[in-house]
């Protein structure tokens, strides 16, 4: 699923299904130690196929909905991870200021639009942000 439906798609229609973790990494494992999503994915939906994790689409670890599950590759899990967290920028689209697509990494700040970078920096420069 592109990340563009992920965040426009209506939650409400397949809500979450929530359990308590039992885990400390907040995933929820059954009676033989085996991670529960997992166990539910190939029983409801069928194998995972080999080099492949699952991806809560729902970004809840503890959620064993089957709709929200997705195969990926552990990187496309990762890359998903930070878009969702917003760590990872789209550099194709617009800021959320309208402007152009110009985006610069600048280093510990992250990824910013070039053109608020600069309005920023006249704002400085002139005393009205500190």
């Amino acid at each position: 699923m592109a990340d563009l439906q992920l965040l426009a798609f209506d939650w409400s229609t397949f809500p979450c299904a929530l359990t308590p973790s039992n885990h400390s990494t907040g995933y929820v494992r059954d009676g033989h130690g085996k991670y529960l999503h997992r166990v539910l994915y190939e029983a409801e939906v069928g194998p995972i196929p080999a080099g492949l994790t699952i991806d809560h689409l729902c970004n809840h670890k503890n959620c064993l909905e089957t709709f929200h599950m997705e195969p990926v590759t552990s990187g496309e899990n990762t890359r998903r991870a930070f878009v969702r967290s917003g760590l990872l920028v789209d550099i194709s689209r617009p800021c959320s200021h309208g402007h152009p697509p110009e985006w610069r990494n600048w280093g510990k700040q992250g990824w910013k639009c070039a053109a608020c970078n600069r309005e920023a920096c006249r704002r400085r420069s002139r005393g009205k942000v500190s």
